[in-house]
């Protein structure tokens, strides 16, 4: 095999298989360490290298939070309530939406501009490196990891909420964990002990970290879903009740005081009115001030309540790639039955 033979070679088993030597993982490795800096780089870019100004959209909100918990830990007073209501109430800390995690300290010493680069990278950081051992735990290689990257990272979805503010849209980077998780789930039910403490536990506290960032939505999301699979897996049942228990009693500092001070909702907002809506928003790209056409968008909400945009080309791969991965679902739930009915025949 001559030198360009060899070349290709080695690019093919780094790209689309697992490294055959150190050489191979080593390269790899620096392919992967080049992915995460381009992401850094590009959220740098996306908000404009720490130059922001918090005047439009959510961000006025965002700005007045971040600018209170500054205040709170440089006057050392907790910060109850404000001193006239805003965003429909006046007690600040009912607002679930307020991220209260760890690194909050930093505002102490950083503008609220650099704080929110700060975050999204702590975050993205976590989404890294919970997409790698989904990819991993696949034994898939270098090219699977970088289109699943690019797909989670700079979806539609994600970029247009956090353009108009909403900040607690970085949950968003932690569901790689929860799926992992939601794969230790279906490992557990296969015993006969549903009930793994240490997988319950793991994901109660993963909704708890959800409701500390203020990513109340991505939270309910993410026990909907929980609760759904129960209806094809009932044995998760007990997995699933304790993790939603449980990180509900982690984040009741968050719930209680929303349910008691928040005016309750008088309306909910549908999904999409048709199914050409539902494709436009998979694969039209629209700008902030597009006005939403149909019946359901008579509420006034923007596009980027809409906004699920991976692109023509993604949205058919991943279209093609659904029937390999329903029939081999409907395999594996078959032979599973089959052993189940087996085991039973041999202990009778």
């Amino acid at each position: 095999m001559n030198r360009i033979g060899l070349v290709w070679k080695s690019l093919e088993v780094i790209l689309f298989e697992t490294p055959l030597s150190k050489a191979h993982l080593r390269v790899g490795w620096l392919c992967v360490a080049a992915i995460y800096l381009v992401g850094i780089a590009h959220w740098i870019w996306f908000f404009n290298r720490g130059d922001l100004n918090l005047v439009s959209y959510d961000w006025v909100l965002q700005g007045a939070f971040l600018n209170t918990l500054r205040d709170s830990q440089i006057n050392g007073i907790i910060p109850w309530r404000w001193n006239e209501p805003f965003y429909h109430t006046a007690d600040f800390l009912a607002n679930a939406e307020v991220v209260l995690t760890p690194d909050i300290i930093a505002l102490r010493w950083l503008s609220n501009s650099s704080f929110v680069i700060l975050h999204t990278i702590v975050l993205y950081s976590c989404g890294f490196i919970g997409s790698m051992l989904i990819v991993r735990k696949y034994d898939s290689g270098l090219t699977t990891f970088v289109f699943f990257w690019l797909l989670f990272n700079f979806n539609g979805y994600l970029t247009s909420h956090l353009s108009v503010g909403h900040f607690a849209w970085l949950g968003y980077f932690i569901l790689p964990f929860f799926f992992l998780l939601m794969f230790r789930f279906i490992q557990d039910s296969h015993s006969a002990s549903s009930l793994s403490v240490t997988s319950a536990l793991s994901m109660a506290f993963l909704l708890g970290a959800l409701f500390l960032n203020g990513s109340v939505h991505v939270a309910v999301w993410c026990s909907i879903f929980m609760v759904i699979t129960v209806c094809w897996r009932h044995t998760m049942f007990l997995n699933v009740l304790v993790s939603i228990i449980v990180g509900g009693l982690l984040a009741a500092n968050r719930l209680l005081p929303a349910a008691i001070f928040f005016p309750p909702i008088k309306e909910f907002v549908l999904g999409y009115a048709t199914f050409s809506d539902l494709l436009n928003a998979f694969t039209s790209l629209r700008n902030h001030d597009f006005i939403p056409f149909g019946t359901i968008y008579t509420h006034g909400e923007g596009w980027w309540e809409y906004d699920i945009f991976i692109g023509f080309i993604a949205f058919v791969v991943l279209s093609l790639c659904l029937v390999p991965a329903l029939k081999l679902a409907k395999l594996e739930n078959q032979l599973a039955l089959f052993l189940q009915q087996e085991s039973f025949y041999c202990f009778r």
